[in-house]
């Protein structure tokens, strides 16, 4: 529903359950991910049990009076329904709508969606390469933030703050330029995020029913 703000990361590192034993299995090398700069009208999907969140802007500044980063999230689960979940009052309902919309964009062709551009990030790069790149260390966990995630992630392409450019990238990990551990003590975070999912302690769709998520990011 915003065109600034911190982009959605959704990567390749599934659990459905939230037990800290199934979220230790996520430990360890990622190969894949994906990531959505917000744009306005923008639909982008991806299946709640992966590991996601919402990251900071990655330095970035936002324009002056750009305002807040405004998304709606939608749940989907499939063959239960959660506890204390209220429908949608008609009015509201009613309400929505009548803005552009653009295709989905799937962070793994969920579906049978059009595939993203595919970008590769190498864990090192040329001198300066940092302009295109940057790390993100956080650590995340239910009860206790016990898993560290390390992700070397680009920034926003600035051909894609005018939606003239890609807004989703599908990201390719080369080795050691992302990975999950249990090594919170040797991160060295530089800026606070909120990593969800199964595994993360809420999330974004999915739920136990293993259904899809998605969100207007």
């Amino acid at each position: 529903l915003s065109a600034h703000g911190a982009p959605t990361v959704v990567l390749d590192a599934r659990s459905r359950a939230s037990s800290p034993r199934a979220t230790a299995r996520l430990h360890g090398p990622l190969s894949a991910g994906a990531v959505s700069w917000p744009c306005v009208g923008k639909h982008f999907v991806f299946d709640g049990s992966l590991l996601h969140g919402a990251v900071p802007c990655l330095g970035e500044a936002v324009p002056p009076g750009a305002g807040k980063r405004v998304t709606f999230l939608v749940n989907v689960w499939l063959n239960h329904t959660p506890h204390a979940v209220a429908t949608l009052p008609k009015r509201l309902a009613r309400a929505l709508g009548g803005a552009a919309q653009l295709p989905p964009a799937y962070a793994f062709a969920e579906g049978g969606g059009p595939p993203l551009a595919e970008v590769r990030v190498p864990a090192e790069g040329p001198p300066g390469g940092e302009k295109e790149h940057l790390w993100l260390e956080v650590s995340f966990g239910r009860d206790a933030k016990e898993n560290a995630l390390r992700v070397r992630l680009p920034r926003r392409p600035a051909s894609s703050a005018s939606a003239a450019g890609p807004t989703s990238l599908r990201l390719l990990f080369g080795p050691g330029a992302a990975a999950v551990s249990a090594d919170v003590a040797g991160l060295k975070p530089t800026v606070s995020s909120s990593v969800r999912g199964r595994p993360a302690g809420g999330g974004g769709g999915g739920g136990g029913g293993g259904g899809g998520g998605g969100g207007g990011g």
